[in-house]
């Protein structure tokens, strides 16, 4: 009784809802925290069996087809789901939330879903504003420069996003320390409960997922090493594409890197060139993961020369392709191909970034639902032959 009386403090202590729900229409609540209240003004008693309101009634009508649409597609392939989707406060306002959970199933059967949910309607509106300031100074840029953004104007626009990194930190280490702390708390208490395992896991990957962002963007504005040195370009992209190894198996993707590549060394800053080329694999990845013809979820990696006498390096995926809309603008920050749920939209601008310290140009073709290219082009006293 003491543990179950500890668990339960522990459970409530969490800033967020941890809940178990039946996967009907109405998203029944069978079990859920008191955090319900402080987030949607509705109490236990009245959210719990839809007493006096479902969790399906307070959720936007725009929201709930993407909402049952994501967890339909991670319940079949018996993974976990994560969305953002908006509900109506009790008092009228709109709230914005994410959440993580995973089904319980009974042999093939799924008897419930279980989960974590967090109120993120600071964060969306500091991001709204963002990306409006954001995107109008780019836009002024992009029309000024056309395709082109001076590196010394681009760095204003990412000051902006240093910035917000360096608010998130603080705050992110607090919340990933106060994971372990619950965690170890809930192994000297309940080591075998599975649900509160359940709820730390998610946890876990919210945090994972707030950092990787941030370590993206602290990682384009770490000061420029300027070690500039001779390196193996076939070796630069060995190095790049074995960080992919697990994604691209589980994926069932191939990367072919071309025996041309061996023919060159580059001049560049190691780090820099490979963090940039992650970034660029990355994107490609997620763009052709879903491509239902397996002969053509495949990565291309060749080298060429153009007109100009310079190294060009493509990298070149047959996946969903990017909009002529889109296409001029993907290296800027926040303009992003992936779903919003997944994608940052800063790997391609950091990419950018570090390869124009190098004197390296960035840029990209496609074809909608076809392929996309993003061509690295090194100047002629960048590289030679081997």
């Amino acid at each position: 009784m003491v543990q179950k009386i500890n668990l339960d403090i522990l459970l409530e202590s969490i800033d967020g809802i941890a809940y178990r729900c039946r996967n009907d229409k109405y998203w029944t609540m069978e079990f859920i925290t008191s955090g319900i209240e402080r987030i949607t003004g509705y109490t236990q008693d009245e959210i719990l069996n839809n007493a006096k309101v479902s969790f399906d009634d307070i959720t936007l009508k725009e929201d709930k087809f993407i909402v049952r649409q994501t967890v339909d597609e991670a319940l079949e392939a018996h993974n976990y789901y994560t969305t953002e989707y908006r509900v109506r406060h009790k008092d009228g306002r709109i709230i914005y939330l994410w959440e993580q959970g995973v089904g319980v199933y009974d042999g093939d059967k799924i008897i419930a879903l279980e989960g974590y949910i967090c109120d993120i309607t600071a964060q969306k509106q500091t991001e709204k504003e963002l990306k409006e300031k954001v995107q109008q100074q780019a836009m002024e840029l992009l029309r000024e420069k056309e395709k082109e953004i001076e590196r010394t104007n681009y760095l204003r626009i990412l000051e902006l996003i240093k910035s917000m990194a360096h608010e998130l930190r603080n705050p992110l280490n607090l919340s990933i320390n106060s994971t372990h702390l619950l965690e170890e708390e809930i192994k000297k208490i309940s080591p075998d409960n599975t649900k509160a395992q359940r709820i730390l896991s998610i946890l876990e990957g919210s945090n994972n997922r707030i950092n990787e962002i941030v370590e993206t963007i602290e990682l384009t504005f770490r000061s420029a090493t300027h070690k500039r040195e001779k390196q193996d370009l076939y070796e630069l992209i060995l190095e790049s594409t074995s960080h992919f190894h697990k994604k691209i198996k589980k994926h069932g993707i191939q990367i072919e890197i071309d025996e041309g590549v061996k023919d060159y060394m580059i001049l560049a800053t190691k780090e820099n060139f490979i963090q940039s080329l992650k970034n660029i694999i990355k994107n490609s990845i997620s763009a052709v993961k879903k491509n239902n013809d397996k002969s053509r979820k495949k990565i291309e990696i060749y080298a060429s020369i153009d007109s100009k006498n310079n190294l060009r390096i493509t990298i070149k995926d047959f996946g969903i392709g990017i909009s002529k809309e889109y296409l001029d603008m993907i290296t800027l920050p926040f303009i992003s191909t992936i779903t919003r749920s997944k994608g940052s939209g800063l790997g391609l601008s950091a990419a950018k970034y570090l390869l124009q310290d190098d004197n390296f140009e960035l840029s990209f073709n496609s074809k909608e639902n076809a392929w996309t290219e993003a061509y690295i082009s090194i100047p002629e006293n960048n590289w030679a032959k081997i």
